[in-house]
């Protein structure tokens, strides 16, 4: 990864189960790296992790939270992230209020766009204006950046 991932760019380490050793050389190298965790020993890797790196998921419809029986319910939903707060909250020893603000402001950091500033030597297609999205969508869309776009 750190061969071919410019140490700029943004990445989500979605459903990290690993140990911390694995990924703390990845925050390193990578500062726009964010992550969520989950799995059994969970709680060691969330108390290492450094707050302002992890990003809440829902892991709908795959993950219900231990905390669920499954005769309550059959498949997580959104709303259920709120047993990971919970359990970051206890696990790092910080207020409801402090983690749901980090939460939020880690989200807002892994989703706000790069800064319009490219180096030179970075690929063309980092250039400001670039939609990543075009090869799919076709050159009119703007899901890049309006993610509640209905261009097809």
């Amino acid at each position: 990864m750190k061969k071919w991932v410019p140490p700029d760019y943004k990445i989500h380490r979605h459903c990290f189960t690993s140990s911390y050793r694995v990924m703390e050389p990845l925050l390193e190298h990578f500062p726009n790296m964010s992550q969520h965790v989950r799995g059994p020993g969970r709680a060691g890797r969330l108390r290492e992790s450094p707050q302002e790196r992890i990003v809440l998921e829902s892991d709908t419809p795959y993950f219900l939270p231990r905390q669920v029986p499954r005769s309550a319910c059959q498949c997580a939903r959104p709303g259920l992230a709120l047993h990971v707060v919970r359990e970051i909250t206890r696990v790092k020893l910080l207020s409801l209020s402090h983690t749901l603000a980090a939460l939020r402001e880690s989200t807002r950091h892994l989703l706000q766009p790069l800064s319009p500033h490219v180096p030179s030597g970075v690929s063309q297609k980092r250039r400001p204006g670039f939609n990543p999205w075009s090869r799919i969508y076709g050159p009119t869309c703007c899901r890049a950046t309006k993610p509640t776009c209905r261009n097809p």
